[in-house]
């Protein structure tokens, strides 16, 4: 997919975020623990940016390829990434892609990032390019200078509605792992330093008084499921250290320990 076939509101919303300056690779810090946790040959970052965590995939032996909607961004990691992986400019949209083409989707702080009427779609292009599983990082608070750049801010519970409707099933268990937990924080104490960085008196409101509650979860905010055509197979539990079956182990099982409401 070429630059040409994104429309322009699109180019100019994600060239602007990159051009001001931000480095990216919120997903680099959790790529060599989804790979020792995950049984994976190929992978696609969903939103790479500058490409970090396509790098440090290839690095670790694994096929991948970062897709961008921004040219600054893919441009910043060319020189890096072209000597391990694949860059596409394309929409999360309208992936360039046949379905089940990668084993895992791994998208870092993107999805927030779609407006929410876009939403439905994109998932449903992530769930159809991938074969196996999905991890994801999903921002649920406002970004600064008023909220700029998260265009969908909703509740845990509210993303993964969106995921079952296409048949996806919650990896508790690795979500488990990996998210962060103080039961005895406010909710009000979660994002609320955030209040001081250039807001208005609405985003203030938003970040002393969120509309959700994140019982306690506190940022980054993981998401991991099955797919729907892998779970119509018999397959092994995706942590590596379990071994049983998905059916018997109870580490994929839908349990609501997210936040409720937002919707």
């Amino acid at each position: 997919m070429q630059a040409e076939d994104l429309a322009p509101w699109e180019r100019e919303h994600n060239e602007a975020y990159w051009k001001e300056g931000h480095v990216g690779g919120h997903g680099l810090q959790f790529v060599d623990a989804v790979c020792r946790d995950l049984e994976f040959h190929s992978v696609l970052d969903a939103g790479c940016g500058p490409a970090q965590a396509v790098q440090r995939c290839a690095e670790l032996g694994k096929r991948v390829v970062g897709l961008d909607i921004s040219l600054e961004a893919l441009h910043r990691g060319q020189a890096e990434a072209c000597t391990y992986g694949a860059l596409v400019a394309g929409r999360l949209g309208a992936l360039p892609f046949a379905s089940r083409t990668f084993d895992l989707v791994f998208c870092t702080d993107v999805l927030e990032h779609i407006p929410r009427r876009l939403i439905p779609g994109v998932i449903s292009e992530l769930v159809r390019v991938a074969g196996r599983y999905l991890f994801l990082t999903i921002c649920l608070r406002p970004s600064r200078r008023n909220n700029q750049y998260h265009a969908t801010l909703r509740s845990r519970s509210w993303w993964e509605s969106h995921f079952r409707r296409v048949g996806c099933r919650k990896l508790h268990a690795l979500v488990q792992r990996y998210q962060k937990v103080d039961p005895g924080c406010p909710d009000s104490q979660i994002i609320a330093h955030y209040a001081q960085y250039q807001m208005s008196a609405r985003w203030v409101r938003f970040c002393q008084h969120p509309p959700f509650s994140f019982r306690g979860e506190l940022e980054p905010w993981f998401f991991a499921f099955a797919v729907p055509l892998a779970r119509a197979q018999p397959m092994a539990c995706p942590l590596r250290q379990c071994g049983a079956s998905q059916s018997s182990c109870g580490h994929c099982e839908e349990q609501e320990t997210g936040s409720a409401g937002g919707g």
